[in-house]
């Protein structure tokens, strides 16, 4: 599980900020997480992350609009959201960008971080109307769209699950697309996973059962995790990217069967792991990983690196099935369940990905065996 960082071609490590930075012919990436000093009151987190966020834009040569997406991890978004829209319109790294916003408190002492994707390339248009971004690149249309579904009372989750799909369609219908040809990755985040989570799989079976969504044709890459809004009333928020103009053989569904089983065989419809074939890169997302094998058993209850090892070790065999490994992760999200276990896995990720930006979040994992989740973002040259 060891990871040659030489192979990393820019790959370094600010003050606040870790980056990872390559270049794909004329593309040039970075993934980058931010946080600010620690201590004090959310305000005077709030000013040091501005004055992180400039310093990391000089610092590493950064075009502020060239900011594709950012996400934000608050501890408490019902008592700061006016902070934080208030932070993202004075700020003119944001006007185009793609946000998602979600309660998952960072598990270093910040009461807020970012993960930010800086996309640098001839031709590249982006445009922002509310929750959602396009740009625009070498033919193709990207696609992201934050969704917060109105509570009513005695609304379902499956209800709200359902509705929350249906309006990602209502986008792509303007753009004729489909959730079923065109949606690459989905973020559920659940306020009450451990009561609601199997009326949001419901939900999401059903509408894919309703657009041609099976076992036979394909699911979508996915992570369904605890997460809040910026209301109590909130109960499903969901963030969705799709992408226009990729030929069928430019998506390839992941899968490691001697590791981790089809969703499908415990009734959950997402696929492991997408890879997109871009003009020059291609790009991995690997969904929300648990510790679980071929059967779909939890492996190590109760014990939370035991079950960091073998997150990693499934990951990697995705990753090996998209012909990629781990020195390719350009960016990860730990979802821990019990805070008591942040400074285990703390040295655990710092031992096995220094140089990779992460952020360690407090979010309940879908099953209550599985103490720590992972998801990632890999990238490799297109040969």
């Amino acid at each position: 599980m060891e990871i040659n960082y030489e192979l990393y071609l820019s790959n370094t490590m600010g003050n606040n900020w870790k980056i990872y930075r390559k270049i794909f012919n004329d593309i040039e990436i970075c993934h980058i997480s931010l946080q600010p000093d620690q201590g004090g009151t959310f305000d005077t987190q709030l000013n040091s992350l501005k004055s992180r966020l400039h310093e990391l834009i000089i610092s590493e040569d950064l075009d502020k609009q060239s900011l594709v997406y950012a996400k934000i991890f608050v501890t408490d978004y019902i008592n700061n959201k006016d902070r934080i829209e208030d932070f993202l319109v004075q700020s003119s790294v944001f006007c185009r960008s793609a946000i998602s916003i979600v309660e998952q408190p960072p598990l270093d002492g910040s009461k807020i971080e970012l993960l930010l994707l800086f996309i640098k390339a001839e031709g590249l248009t982006l445009t922002k109307q509310r929750d959602i971004c396009q740009f625009e690149l070498h033919g193709l249309t990207h696609l992201f769209q934050s969704v917060e579904v109105p509570v009513k009372r005695g609304d379902r989750l499956d209800v709200l699950t359902t509705a929350a799909f249906a309006e990602h369609q209502k986008l792509l219908d303007s753009k004729q697309m489909s959730i079923a040809d065109n949606c690459m990755r989905t973020w559920l985040y659940v306020r009450d996973i451990d009561s609601d989570y199997k009326e949001v799989v419901k939900g999401r079976n059903d509408y894919f059962n309703a657009h041609g969504l099976t076992v036979d044709t394909h699911f979508i890459a996915s992570t369904g995790i605890g997460g809040s809004g910026a209301s109590a009333d909130v109960k499903l928020l969901a963030d969705f990217y799709s992408v226009k103009g990729l030929a069928s053989e430019q998506v390839q569904y992941l899968s490691a069967a001697s590791y981790l089983n089809p969703t499908a065989e415990y009734g959950v419809a997402f696929e492991r792991g997408v890879k997109i074939a871009f003009e020059s890169l291609n790009l991995i997302f690997i969904s929300g990983t648990a510790s679980i094998d071929k059967r779909g058993q939890c492996l190590y209850r109760g014990d939370v690196l035991k079950q960091a090892e073998r997150i990693v070790v499934n990951i990697e065999q995705l990753l090996k099935n998209g012909d990629a490994n781990l020195k390719d992760i350009a960016q990860i999200i730990v979802y821990l369940r019990d805070v008591s276990d942040t400074e285990m896995v703390s040295r655990f990720m710092q031992d096995h990905f220094e140089n990779v930006p992460y952020i360690i979040t407090l979010a309940k994992v879908c099953r209550p065996e599985w103490l720590i989740e992972m998801e990632c973002v890999a990238m490799t040259e297109r040969k």
